[in-house]
């Protein structure tokens, strides 16, 4: 028994050992991050099956339709042979950024130093960010309500704060809900969210936009929507994507929420190894933050006049809707939605007045159209089962997920434009 107990401190010492070694932070020192443009359908076929295969290959911009740029992040140890069969393939390399691990660590540095704990013009951690929500709800303006409630936590037990703001006066207006931060690496998305919420709260009554949109509709915000995602990509991971709840039978950590959602769940662009980005978990809506964005889409839906949903992503200048899978999930054709139409009419004002405010180039369209088939995405799931008719999810500016804090403003000011457009139609 003596070596047994032995054993056992071992045992506890090197567990301890891979603990301390995993909370580490992980450097991306000389991973490089490079951009080929596919000009063939077979080029486009290889890089979906590398998507599926490879889990050492991360795909920031995914292969989607032909002349689209797919942005792959590659780490030094793969990179000979990666580079190799991209050049087999006929598709040109061009470096983007020829190692994230220094603006990675030029960000890490940055915040290190950052003086004031919330600055809408910097990226925030989760605790401030729920901080401030409860701030802001508490200089709600005069005539109008702002509630905030915690629908429920996250799997490591974070709370999943929702920011309610309507004028009680207004009888069944149209319900919009937004939320950011599905993907824990996407720092644009929650950085833009705040700063719509900033805008509505601070604006009401001196911004006709903003008073006209808040007498005649209700906002639902749920800015951190993956909790343990995004405080790990502030500590450990800056390019984690996934939430952190465990698998069974796999050293691998996390689903990617955005392929949890029950609706089509795990039928095409989603894979069923653990170790994959894209991971759509052990059963349709298994997750704990899935169940709760669920569980309120039905509450709010069966409450109210819903009518928009508006998940926000980063990064490719795309504003999309459902659906996302292809007809009979059979790869070919995209499925299209019966109320399609009208779903592009007000898709195409939203998406243009985006466009007008810095002359950018946006893609708009259904998700399986502008860039390739998904199923059990949050926009697919609350059109399909709580009939949010306009399901959005657009993929914000930005050419990879560390971008300068220059670049909030100005995609709040652009979507701010396309919000301002869209509540005019809906």
């Amino acid at each position: 028994s003596g070596q047994t107990g032995k054993d056992m401190k071992l045992l506890l010492v090197l567990t301890a050992l891979v603990a301390l070694a995993t909370a580490e932070w992980k450097s991306y020192q000389n991973y490089q991050q490079v951009e080929v443009i596919p000009r063939t359908e077979e080029q486009i076929g290889t890089l979906r099956n590398w998507m599926s295969t490879e889990v050492d290959l991360d795909f920031w911009l995914e292969p989607g339709r032909l002349n689209a740029p797919v942005h792959i992040l590659v780490a030094p140890r793969i990179r000979p042979v990666i580079y190799r069969r991209l050049n087999d393939l006929g598709l040109q390399i061009k470096v983007i950024d020829e190692n994230v691990g220094a603006t990675v660590e030029e960000e890490r540095q940055r915040l290190a130093n950052k003086p004031r704990a919330i600055d809408l013009d910097d990226f925030n951690t989760y605790d401030d960010i729920m901080d401030w929500i409860d701030e802001v709800a508490a200089d709600c303006p005069s005539g109008l309500e702002c509630t905030v409630s915690v629908p429920g936590t996250s799997y490591e037990g974070r709370d999943m704060k929702v920011l309610r703001i309507r004028n009680p006066n207004t009888i069944n207006p149209p319900v919009y809900w937004m939320d950011s931060a599905i993907h824990a690496r996407e720092w644009l998305a929650p950085a833009t969210l705040l700063k719509i919420i900033d805008y509505m709260i601070y604006q009401y009554g001196s911004d006709s936009d903003v008073t006209s949109m808040l007498d005649s509709h209700e906002f639902w915000f749920l800015p951190v929507m993956n909790p343990d995602g995004y405080v790990y990509s502030w500590t450990s991971d800056r390019m984690w994507r996934k939430n952190r709840s465990p698998n069974q039978g796999s050293a691998c950590v996390g689903t990617d929420l955005n392929r949890n959602y029950d609706w089509r769940w795990c039928m095409e662009g989603a894979s069923t190894l653990p170790c994959s980005d894209a991971y759509c978990g052990s059963s349709g809506g298994s997750e704990d933050e899935t169940k709760v964005v669920m569980a309120e889409s039905a509450r709010v839906a069966g409450n109210s006049n819903n009518r928009a949903w508006i998940t926000f992503h980063a990064y490719g200048r795309m504003w999309m809707f459902p659906w996302g899978n292809t007809v009979n999930h059979a790869g070919f054709q995209c499925e299209r939605a019966a109320d399609h139409d009208e779903m592009q009419r007000v898709s195409t004002i939203t998406s243009n007045a985006i466009r007008a405010t810095y002359n950018t180039q946006w893609d708009d369209g259904t998700s399986c159209e502008v860039i390739y088939e998904t199923t059990g995405a949050t926009d697919d799931y609350v059109k399909g089962t709580d009939d949010w008719q306009h399901a959005i999810c657009p993929e914000l500016r930005g050419n990879g997920f560390v971008v300068p804090p220059s670049e909030i403003e100005p995609s709040f000011r652009e979507i701010w434009s396309g919000i301002v457009a869209m509540t005019g139609e809906v």
